[in-house]
């Protein structure tokens, strides 16, 4: 039952993704089940996803274009319920109950907020880094702490 329930969950998230990126462009009304994004100010954008860890705005990205969970552990280098815990610790900050949730509430917050913000809330990680993600990953230390002593 599990195992089915992820498997719809997966395909919710693919196609609010592939409805709100139709003819490229994010749609600016949300659809019905979806939350209200509040825009009215300018830094609305900035304050959904501001104070979050690295390893959460790379999870948030993967989200954004319906990675799995076996997708973002792979990618991140842990384990499978590790990355379920970078999910689900999205989920409580963002008071929502499901990957599908996520998205709807910070695909147009992630698209609005300019590269340069977005490069000073997440310490150098751009906007496009799961878009443009290839090995060796220039952004491994960021993402994981890791402190090079060469």
């Amino acid at each position: 039952m599990s195992a089915q329930l992820d498997r719809i969950e997966n395909k919710l998230d693919h196609l609010i993704m592939k409805l709100s990126m139709m003819d490229g462009k994010p749609t600016t009304t949300p659809m019905p089940t979806q939350p209200q994004v509040q825009t009215e100010h300018s830094n609305d954008a900035t304050h959904l996803l501001h104070g979050w860890t690295i390893k959460q705005h790379v999870c948030l990205q993967m989200l954004l274009r319906s990675a799995s969970n076996e997708e973002i552990a792979e990618r991140m280098k842990v384990t499978v319920n590790t990355a379920k815990v970078h999910v689900r610790t999205l989920m409580k900050k963002l008071k929502v109950s499901s990957r599908a949730s996520i998205v709807a509430k910070c695909l147009i917050p992630f698209n609005e907020v300019n590269e340069d913000t977005y490069l000073r809330m997440t310490r150098g990680l751009p906007k496009d880094w799961d878009e443009n993600y290839q090995e060796p990953d220039p952004f491994h230390e960021a993402i994981h702490g890791v402190i090079n002593d060469s």
